[in-house]
């Protein structure tokens, strides 16, 4: 996942770190999750589909392949695995996850297609390392 600044035109994804790339049209890209190959360790990512940024810069990644949401604070070189880890139709697994999006209230859904589903997630402290949500 790159952050990248507003109008830009280009950016990397080769490494994390929040580590800056000049390219030759001048503009900058920012890696802010994964950045280390396609994977499942809390480094990597593997087919996001879907990224949130909430109101105090905590991004949040869907990875269809690796059935799970992660959470990566400002600053990070890892995620947090929030929702699913594992393929399945259990609360605590997931599916074939497509999206994802916050409610006013700061509540977290997630689309899951292949049960044909909408997960609902309290999201206690965005702010936190830890995986601090419920169900």
């Amino acid at each position: 996942v790159v952050k990248w600044p507003m109008n830009a035109t280009s950016g990397s994804s080769s490494l994390i770190r929040k580590r800056h790339f000049q390219h030759a049209s001048s503009d900058i890209g920012v890696v802010v999750a994964g950045g280390n190959g396609q994977g499942s360790a809390l480094n990597q990512l593997d087919s996001p589909t879907f990224v949130l940024v909430d109101q105090y810069g905590t991004i949040y990644v869907s990875e269809t392949l690796n059935n799970r949401i992660t959470k990566w604070l400002s600053g990070s070189s890892t995620g947090i695995v929030i929702a699913g880890g594992s393929l399945g139709l259990g609360l605590n697994q997931l599916g074939t996850n497509y999206g994802i999006r916050f409610d006013t209230n700061g509540n977290l859904y997630v689309a899951d297609c292949v049960p044909q589903r909408v997960l609902k997630y309290q999201i206690i402290n965005p702010c936190s390392s830890g995986g601090e949500h419920r169900l």
